[in-house]
């Protein structure tokens, strides 16, 4: 009996000890919930790459950072102001080594994610999967077609050739005559007809004649052309190819953040000789000794502008719409080749410039849909550029 005693007290204490250690570990358990838990809330989620272009509370920097790189930004164009370009490129080196995680997470968010969120809503998957798409065919040829053409046809001394054999027919030159005749502008005897004969009746508007045909040119190869092709496709929308302004006034702080970073470059580069010499195009050759005409100005920069919506309109609007179905970020690139090959030709800077422009305008019109923050970049710029070359020859229009 006693026996039995000791066996029965010895199940109650352990069984006792049992439910004290279940108890202890109950507690632990819920201590180390409530402290993953804790854990968990303190920790920051995961960011998802690929945020799409919203408003400037958006950016991943602090405005103080921003401050921060505006004052290198104004420090590297003072040493290229002051001592070249190639010194203005050391200064950038070392201004984006200072700040270099603000400067990346910035370029990160301008352009990687923004590639990476207008890849995952253009892309369309429903149409890939049904086959061929024949969009990218069509306007890829049509792009091929229309660069062509505007290469053999659409540039000044074209414009010269043609208006020496309509004012030559009636001139009896032998040296205007057959094969001579058939050379580009800078065959002599054009020169000299085109010169006299087209000037003296047209007088100071022969020149902005000349880049009106220029213009033209690429207003129908641009813009006309290629309307009536998105107007000739079955199931195609002429405003889904960047014409739309909906959403416009909620990305306007893109197009002012984009326009304050490049004109003080602008101001800064208008005082090199080049930059003088090769701006206004009109004027880029002639010596000024007075202002221009006020009315020749105002007609060459609205032809400008024009030239620009429509450039805008064919990459960006053309050509990148076409491709982002089956192509999506992608077609950022595709689009860059052939926007740099037509500035071949031109200054080196110039050409390289157009790489990183393409690409920077291509991602603003696929991440906002609409080539009209590009047309006002481009526009403005060129106005500025425009203006400022004329104050530094100190022949800035007066209409007063």
């Amino acid at each position: 009996m006693a026996k039995d005693d000791k066996i029965a007290g010895r199940t109650v204490t352990s069984s006792r000890h049992q439910k004290r250690s279940d108890g202890a570990s109950k507690r632990r358990a819920t201590a180390n919930n409530r402290a993953g838990n804790a854990k968990a809330q303190s920790v920051r989620p995961p960011r998802r790459m690929g945020r799409p272009i919203q408003g400037p509370k958006g950016l991943p920097v602090t405005w103080s950072e921003i401050a921060q790189l505006a004052a290198l930004y104004a420090l590297v164009l003072w040493v290229a102001h002051e001592y070249g370009l190639l010194w203005g490129l050391v200064a950038a080196a070392g201004a984006a080594a200072l700040r270099w995680k603000a400067f990346v997470s910035l370029i990160r968010f301008a352009l990687w994610e923004q590639w990476v969120a207008i890849d995952r809503r253009t892309r369309d998957k429903a149409l890939l999967e049904k086959g061929f798409d024949w969009r990218p065919v069509v306007v890829l040829s049509m792009v091929a077609v229309i660069l062509t053409g505007n290469n053999y046809f659409g540039h000044r001394q074209h414009f010269r050739y043609f208006a020496a054999k309509l004012l030559a027919q009636k001139a009896d030159r032998p040296l205007l005559q057959g094969a001579n005749l058939r050379r580009a502008g800078g065959h002599r005897g054009v020169q000299i007809v085109y010169a006299k004969r087209f000037s003296a009746r047209f007088g100071k508007w022969a020149r902005i004649l000349e880049f009106g045909y220029w213009v033209g040119w690429r207003v129908v190869g641009f813009f006309l052309i290629p309307l009536l092709v998105v107007l000739l496709l079955p199931g195609e929308r002429v405003r889904d190819y960047g014409l739309s302004t909906k959403g416009l006034r909620e990305h306007m702080w893109v197009y002012l953040a984009l326009l304050s970073i490049v004109l003080p470059a602008v101001i800064v580069v208008s005082y090199t000789p080049g930059f003088r010499s090769h701006y206004p195009f009109p004027w880029s050759t002639t010596t000024l000794s007075r202002p221009v005409a006020g009315r020749l100005f105002v007609a060459w920069e609205l032809m400008y502008a024009l030239q620009f919506f429509s450039l805008e309109f064919f990459f960006r609007g053309f050509v990148l719409n076409a491709l982002r179905r089956s192509m999506g970020a992608y077609a950022i690139f595709a689009m860059v080749v052939p926007y740099c090959m037509i500035h071949f030709g031109k200054p080196l800077p110039e050409t390289l410039g157009a790489i990183v422009a393409g690409t920077v305008l291509g991602t603003l019109a696929l991440g906002t849909r609409s080539i009209w923050s590009g047309v006002f970049i481009h526009v403005s710029v060129a106005w500025s550029m425009d203006i400022a070359a004329l104050i530094q020859k100190g022949a800035f229009p007066k209409f007063w």
